[in-house]
């Protein structure tokens, strides 16, 4: 009974951290502002998730969006100029992604080797593009969207291999959103 009751407990948070987060996703590619509302809604959800599902650095990752969540509604709420997207151009995101590459192979190799995490090198990887994304995202560069395709479609591997099925939708739906973010900074 106990066990049923976690499970029930479980798809009620994960529905919440889906429709939220998908609600973020699309009010961020309009430029809304209250896109951080959901993204700090869907960050508390996916907390709880990800740290009963043993996704260590994926529990960090929503911490961190939660964290970034009320500076994104900050940071927007007191842009001068409005909202106004920029390009950092390939030079820059080409020493991102090596960077973050590299980042990414020593902080999985970290999690396999002191945790217990499930995918160390998956669940790294996506952590670790995904802080750089939320930073571009904050401030309004459009290559943000480019690594979220990446990111989402890797996730939805990831949530999948832990039973997360509802939320390997949601990464489903976040690539089609990003494709749309991207078009719409543009």
């Amino acid at each position: 009974m106990k066990n049923l009751l976690q499970a029930n407990k479980n798809l009620i948070l994960e529905i919440i951290a889906v429709l939220s987060g998908a609600a973020y996703t699309i009010l961020i590619s309009y430029g809304s502002l209250w896109c951080w509302l959901f993204a700090i809604i869907s960050s508390i959800a996916f907390i709880y998730l990800c740290f009963s599902k043993r996704l260590l650095a994926e529990t960090g990752l929503h911490t961190f969006y939660l964290a970034m969540g009320f500076y994104g509604f900050y940071s927007w709420d007191t842009a001068e100029g409005g909202f106004a997207p920029i390009s950092l151009g390939w030079e820059y995101n080409f020493i991102i992604i090596i960077a973050a590459g590299g980042l990414s192979i020593i902080s999985g190799h970290l999690l396999k080797r002191h945790s217990k995490a499930a995918l160390p090198y998956l669940d790294a990887f996506t952590t670790i593009f995904s802080i750089i994304a939320t930073f571009m995202m904050v401030g309004m560069v459009l290559e943000n969207w480019i690594y979220w395709i990446v990111i989402d479609a890797l996730s939805i591997y990831l949530y999948s291999k832990r039973g997360l099925y509802l939320s390997a939708l949601l990464y489903l739906a976040y690539i089609g959103l990003a494709i749309n973010g991207l078009i719409n900074w543009l």
